[in-house]
């Protein structure tokens, strides 16, 4: 997103999210205004809700982050820091394919599973997420700055 590659975006996003973003890109290129992110530091993420609809599971998230976060125009910053951190709290949802794809075992019991890729373990009850290529992020919202 700060590089305005929206090639890479449209593999990671779902096609309503690309969209969204695509538009944020164009304002900022056509105002001349560039986004930067700097000295980022991942405090730690939260899975909040794991559901399924139909074929589609849908992983809710909350992210922390601690980061320089800035945008400028004309060589002057015109929104947040280039020397101050700031530290962001942001809701994540993920999706992907709940098509059940391979035999697993659960990381905590060793218990043989079949997973749709997100579940959890029946025996022991531990949350099992199984990342493949086709999770997309279907909503990014900052809800906190500090």
């Amino acid at each position: 997103y700060m590089e305005m590659d929206t090639k890479i975006l449209k593999d990671i996003c779902t096609k309503e999210l690309y969209e969204r973003f695509n538009e944020e890109i164009k304002e900022l290129k056509k105002s001349k205004t560039q986004w930067f992110i700097e000295d980022f530091n991942y405090s730690n993420c939260k899975i909040t809700d794991i559901s399924k609809n139909d074929n589609i599971l849908t992983i809710k998230a909350v992210l922390r982050v601690a980061m320089k976060d800035y945008l400028i125009k004309e060589d002057k910053v015109i929104k947040g820091s280039k020397s101050k951190i700031v530290n962001n709290t942001y809701s994540l949802e993920l999706q992907k394919s709940a098509i059940i794809r391979q035999a697993l075992k659960c990381p905590n019991c060793g218990q043989s599973l079949k997973t749709t890729g997100s579940d959890k373990c029946p025996y022991c009850k531990t949350i099992i997420v199984s990342i493949g290529d086709d999770l997309v992020l279907n909503e990014f919202k900052k809800i906190k700055e500090k």
